[in-house]
């Protein structure tokens, strides 16, 4: 079972890493890559888990 990754803040420093882990590996694909002034709306079954490094503040608001 492969399962589908989004992250959230994906241009950041820790972000760019989540990503590159996630492409690496043979049971995750990489759904999307949400950075500031992306619609995660949009996230709607698109992937199954989410993934957030952007700042704490955002992830409570949303």
């Amino acid at each position: 079972m492969t399962i589908r990754v989004a992250v959230i803040g994906a241009q950041g420093r820790m972000g760019t890493t989540v990503c590159e882990a996630v492409e690496a590996a043979p049971d995750l694909e990489l759904a999307a890559r949400l950075d500031a002034g992306d619609d995660v709306a949009s996230l709607a079954g698109a992937a199954d888990v989410a993934v957030d490094f952007t700042h704490p503040d955002a992830t409570e608001s949303n």
